[in-house]
Formats: structure tokens, sequence, C-alpha cells
């Protein structure tokens, strides 16, 4: 499976949980870290914050999909078209980030192939945890993705300590998912989509951010496929 892509989907369907942020920054980490490997970062939020940070990185290498291609008349996912052009970029090698919007359902994610990976951040706060119980529960139970079989990863996000992090395994533990490493909280990550002239706000993020999506890139790239699926959470 080396040599085929990955597709790494961000999604939640609370806002405010990092989503963007995480795949904005992986997305960067990723195109650096596989520089054998065309990168495409699909952002499905009409809002469009990923997409206009983004732009400026753009090269032969890193390329930026934009949610119109994508959604149908009504506002709704075009999974289908989605999907083809998914099947497309795995079969090439590539490496795509997929950004879902806020308030996406777990039927949302029917692009969604077997071997892929499905990103849930949340933070230890009772109203993310409660939504992303509910989400995660949902997506678990729902079988119109057929034999689709992707990795599950909760990654926690803005932990300040292990008190967080034992609330989110907690709140968890009975779910046949992976747990991710923590994101902990740090002001730079705050400040990557603010327009400025150059790009220190960018790259003082993913310096901070450098060892955790060296972890990231480990877990997409074996670091999830060498473990065997267990009936609870699994930490890696």
């Amino acid at each position: 499976m080396s040599n085929l892509g990955r597709v790494c989907v961000f999604c939640n369907s609370k806002g405010g949980v990092g989503k963007s942020t995480i795949s904005f920054l992986g997305s960067l980490s990723l195109y650096m870290i596989e520089s054998d490997r065309q990168t495409t970062f699909v952002d499905l939020d009409s809002q469009a914050t990923s997409i206009t940070a983004l732009q400026k990185f753009t090269n032969s290498r890193f390329t930026i999909e934009t949610c119109h291609s994508y959604m149908l008349e009504n506002g709704q996912l075009n999974a289908g078209a989605l999907t083809q052009f998914l099947t497309g970029r795995r079969r090439n090698g590539y490496q795509v980030i997929v950004d879902m919007p806020a308030a996406s359902r777990p039927q949302d994610l029917l692009f969604v192939g077997e071997g892929d990976f499905v990103f849930i951040p949340t933070s230890a706060s009772d109203a993310d945890i409660a939504a992303t119980h509910t989400f995660l529960q949902t997506l678990l139970v729902d079988d119109r993705r057929g034999k689709t079989s992707p990795f599950i990863v909760v990654l926690p996000n803005m932990i300040d300590d292990d008190e967080d992090m034992q609330i989110i395994r907690r709140a968890f533990w009975d779910f046949p998912v992976f747990l991710g490493r923590p994101f902990s909280y740090n002001r730079d990550f705050r400040k990557i989509f603010r327009s400025r002239n150059d790009d220190t706000n960018i790259l003082r993020a993913l310096q901070a951010g450098s060892e955790y999506f060296t972890w990231m890139h480990s877990v997409i790239y074996g670091g999830a496929e060498s473990r065997t699926r267990s009936s609870r959470l699994t930490i890696i």
C-alpha cells in the first residue's frame, strides 16, 4: 500500500474543535515530509478560509481544490463527484487532505474509502465531547459506507494537561477507534490565518507543531496499519 495515495479527512459536527487549523498545518507538513509525493488540499468549507491562506504555497506539487466542484445546487455534498476525484488521486499516489465544514454529518462521509484516515479533533470541554460522542457514535453504526473500513482517529486538541487527556480517554474508552497524541495549546496556532506580507506566522506554527506532525505522518504511513483493530479505544 506504500505506493498508493493517502486520503485524510478532518471532520466533526462541532465547529471550533480545530479541524481547519490541524488540517492546514498538517497538509503543509506532509507536503514537506513526503517530498516525492503530490499533495492536494480539499477545502469543503464555503468560507474557504484555508484556501485563501494556502493559495500562496501552491505549485506543481501542492494543489488546492475548492468546495464548488463538489457541491450540489441544494448545498449538499456531491459524494459521487468527490469519490471519483479521490479515486484518481489515490491511484496516482497523491496524499489528499480534506477539511470538512462544521455541521458535517456522518452520512456526508460516503466518499471515504478503505484504508483512508478520518481524523476527528475535539477538546476536553463538555460541549465538544458531547458533540463528538454523538458524531462518532453515528459514524460507527452508519452502514451506508458498505465494506469500507477507514482508520478513525480521535485527535485531542487544545490540551492543557494530563487531566484533559484523562477526560477524553474516559469519554471514548468504549469506542473501537484510535486515540492520537494531544495537540497542545500554542498561541502560534491561532495566528496562521492572519493576513501578513510574509509567512512568519505560519513558519512559527509549523516549527511549534513539527513533532506533532512528524507523529501524524508516521501514523498515516504505517503507524495505524500495523496495529490490530480493537473493540475499544487504542492509543497510538
